[in-house]
């Protein structure tokens, strides 16, 4: 990843989305990241994701992390071991596999979320977009910064937090099983496909 080439595109984006104060500026970063279509192409890196437009959880919390520091807050991402298909609504318009594979659950994945610090700390996840809300995804469209925002996974079995999350994700990846490596690369690789196709992002279709 680029680093210069990062923090360049990342101050962009905040100076495209944040020009409130205070909390005021937490909703708008996170609802900015938020509307970052979801897509998982393997490169979870920050820059990739604000080059391309699209990004999976990894690259959207590390984005939303940095943005809120940025504006003066204090933030880390927390690395949660899960079943990642468990939040993952069916939906009639997936492929019957995907379909197949969402009842069935049991995908194990390394999901990220921002959790912020001070007297009110707030779990943040920005994963899904609006357009997502027709399939039946918790987008937390309407989260107007009090609270938690509802997490996009289920049945948490564990939470990291890490500073490198990059190295981290990876390392705890590494850990899991060759069946449990297989299973998670083909659903994301399904969901992934279908979203391409179907979801839409405020202001028009998923592009790439």
């Amino acid at each position: 990843m680029s680093v210069n080439g990062y923090q360049s595109e990342l101050q962009g984006f905040v100076r495209d989305n944040i020009s409130s104060s205070g909390h005021a500026a937490v909703v708008e970063a996170y609802h900015a990241v938020r509307e970052i279509p979801y897509f998982s192409s393997g490169d979870r890196s920050p820059y990739a994701a604000l080059k391309a437009r699209r990004g999976a959880c990894t690259a959207k919390h590390i984005i939303l992390r940095d943005a809120l520091r940025i504006v003066g807050f204090d933030a880390v991402i927390e690395l949660v071991d899960c079943d990642f298909a468990a939040g993952v609504p069916p939906h009639s318009s997936m492929p019957q596999d995907l379909i197949d594979q969402v009842n069935a659950g049991n995908i194990r994945d390394i999901h990220c979320w921002v959790r912020t610090r001070g007297d009110t700390p707030q779990l943040l996840d920005a994963t899904w977009p609006s357009g997502l809300a027709v399939y039946g995804f918790s987008t937390n469209s309407g989260w107007t910064g009090t609270g938690d925002t509802y997490p996009a996974v289920d049945c948490v079995q564990s939470v990291t937090v890490s500073e490198d999350v990059l190295t981290e994700k990876q390392r705890l990846l590494d850990d899991f099983s060759d069946q449990e490596k297989k299973r998670r690369k083909k659903f994301l690789g399904a969901l992934s496909s279908w979203l391409d196709n179907h979801s839409v992002s405020v202001g028009g279709k998923n592009e790439s």
